[in-house]
């Protein structure tokens, strides 16, 4: 999945320079790649680093740890200390951060990423996924609704297996309800076309392009409009679908705001950056 497509390529990126940090003890000049990610650190981070003494795995471990943090700073407002904190463990906290705040957009509940492991969340995410689909069916595990912490808190841990399951599907049901009766009151209006008229005020319907390519929804995708506005997508929902400059329509639905982009059914959920 495009998800992990980001880990992937940061393994990749240290086996590389692993070779290249070996090959260089017998003989190849590395000196200028350690020099200019020395350069981008401080540029970027302000942080000076012996680029003459620190070897290129170092270097470049130390800049795909700043990068992560100050991303994470800047997308959830949290702050991992440099020194404390293996590249591992960043990204598999940016990975929680993420899917917990795709899991707030579609459910409008704050999920504590801490109090859950990356399976547990995607797992969650995944149910959501197949209720949104199939509103007649939902499984999520009693541990995923009711962590731990929160169990021993509200004096659940001492219901038996058989009780638990019987609160589990009480619960389950409450959540199709809410997502039927959401369902039903939202009807997503048909796309527009560039140069027709908009029949609703300005405020409530935005109509406008892509700017450049649109290769589809990826979990977190940011669209950038020809009117200057940028988007990002909000709501859980995975679909590649390639096209240049389409149109799109914005909307406030009952939830925020949806984004219909020619060629794509579904309207998905987005809030603006810009």
């Amino acid at each position: 999945m495009r998800k992990y497509s980001r880990l992937f390529a940061m393994v990749v990126c240290l086996y590389v320079v692993t070779l290249t940090n070996t090959f260089g003890q017998e003989g190849i000049d590395d000196s200028q790649m350690r020099e200019s990610a020395a350069s981008r650190i401080m540029k970027a981070h302000g942080i000076k680093i012996d680029w003459r003494n620190t070897s290129l795995l170092d270097i470049t471990d130390i800049e795909m740890r700043l990068n992560t943090i100050a991303r994470i700073k800047k997308e959830h407002g949290f702050v991992f200390d440099l020194e404390k904190t293996s590249l591992l463990q960043l990204t598999d906290a940016e990975a929680r951060m993420n899917t917990a705040k795709r899991l707030k957009a579609t459910m409008n509940k704050d999920i504590d990423w801490r109090e859950y492991s990356l399976e547990d969340l995607l797992s969650m995410e995944h149910g959501l996924s197949q209720a949104n689909t199939n509103q007649e069916t939902m499984t999520l595990p009693f541990d995923i609704l009711f962590p731990p912490a929160k169990q021993k808190a509200m004096g659940l841990h001492k219901l038996t297996q058989s009780e638990k399951q019987e609160l589990n599907k009480h619960i389950e049901t409450l959540l199709i309800a809410a997502l039927q009766a959401g369902s039903q009151q939202i009807t997503p209006p048909p796309l527009i076309q560039t140069g027709s008229p908009v029949a609703t005020s300005p405020s409530s319907v935005i109509e406008s392009k892509i700017d450049g390519e649109f290769e589809g929804w990826e979990g977190e995708t940011i669209v950038k409009l020809m009117n200057g506005q940028i988007w990002q997508q909000s709501e859980y929902y995975y679909r590649y679908h390639y096209s240049f400059m389409p149109d799109v329509l914005i909307y406030k639905s009952r939830g925020g705001w949806k984004m219909k982009v020619e060629g794509i059914d579904k309207a998905v959920g987005v809030y603006q950056l810009k």
